[in-house]
This record gives C-alpha cells, structure tokens and sequence, in this order.
C-alpha cells in the first residue's frame, strides 16, 4: 500500500465524517500522503502544512543515490529488499531505532532515546516490522501513479513547508515546488533535525497556528 492507496483511505474517512473540506497538515510520510491526497482530491483540500518530507515520484527517490557514501539513508534499501528487514531487525528493534534516532535527531537534549521507548516496544508487536518495510516498497511501487498525477497539473492551494535546520533545511523547497506551485512559506526551524515536532514544538505550533489562521 503506498501513498495513493492511503489518500484514497484519507478521504474514505473524511466522507464517513462528513467532511467535504479540510486543512491537511503531516510530517514525514503524513506529509507526503497529505500531498497525495491534495493532488487526488484537489476540491477537498485547502490547505497544505508539508513538514520534513519529500514526496515519492516528485524527488524523495533521488535522496538515497549512493555515487558517493550517504550513511543516513542505508535504511530505505534496507527496507526494501523483501524479508530482510523482518529477519533481521526482530528482536534488535532497540538497535534499529536507535540508529534512526541518532541519525536523525538534532536536539539529542530535547528529545533523548528514552522518549522513543514507547516505538521500540511498539516495533516488538507481531506484524510491525513487516507492514512498516511493507509500506516504503508500497511507496516505490506507485512511483508512476504519483508522477501521472502531478503530470495533471500541481496543487494551487496555499502550502506551507517547514524543514529543520539541521535535516533538510532550505533544500526541502525543491521538493516541494515539484508538487505545488503556490508554497506561501517555507520555514527553517532552527536547531531541530528531522523530528521538528518533537524538537522545537513551540516553533512549530507558531508557525502552524499563523498558516491555518491566515
């Protein structure tokens, strides 16, 4: 299941809710599946908060080439060769998260490994692993479903792009101007890595609460 698949589920449940419009804000693949279902179901979005992320068919793709060493995304290919992840993650499920903490998190002092314990427990239920590498080769499967629908024409609703310091920064309006042709901010958050939220949740409430209002 990739990201058209999701949005697909997103607006399912928005029509259960009986919610013919809303504000879609995510970070990482919430971010990215946010995008998707703006680009699938453009009069049901209105606007756009896309933080940390790139998109899957419009850039995310060119990140891990290995022309020269990029340890910090070992772990996508990892993913993505069938099986070995379950092999070899069950039961080191601290390990594998550590890494990712450790790699990418800035703010080592506001977000220490001992808040991640709640994901390494999490990581240990039946099932997870699988669904979790599951969902990355679901994401390179619909590379030509997400391309056909940006090649449709970008998203023109207001977007707001928010990047950490420390991880993508101002690189991330690049991926972003791949989808989007109306990005109406794009924010560095200073001293935060990868997980803003969870890093700097102060400035990132300021710059969201600004957004929606506006």
């Amino acid at each position: 299941m990739g990201s058209p698949e999701l949005a697909k589920d997103v607006r399912d449940l928005l029509a259960h809710l009986d919610a013919a419009e809303v504000d879609v804000c995510g970070h990482d693949w919430g971010a990215a599946v946010g995008a998707m279902f703006a680009l699938c179901y453009r009069s049901a979005a209105l606007r756009l908060a896309f933080i940390e992320s790139a998109v899957a068919g419009a850039g995310f793709e060119n990140i891990w080439v290995f022309d020269k060493p990029n340890s910090a995304m070992t772990f996508i290919p990892f993913l993505l060769t069938e099986s070995l992840a379950e092999s070899l993650i069950a039961g080191r499920e601290e390990v594998f998260l550590r890494h990712l903490w450790n790699t990418f998190t800035h703010n080592k002092s506001r977000v220490p490994f001992e808040s991640w314990r709640p994901y390494v427990e999490a990581m240990k239920r039946p099932g997870l692993i699988r669904s979790s590498a599951s969902f990355y080769r679901g994401v390179y499967g619909a590379l030509d479903a997400v391309r056909e629908a940006i090649r449709t024409g970008k998203i023109t609703i207001p977007v707001l792009s928010v990047s950490g310091e420390a991880s993508f920064g101002a690189a991330q309006q690049s991926f972003v101007e791949a989808f989007a042709a109306n990005i109406v901010k794009q924010v560095v958050i200073r001293d935060a890595g990868h997980f803003v939220a969870e890093e700097q949740p102060e400035a990132l409430i300021t710059q969201l609460q600004s957004f929606l209002a506006a």
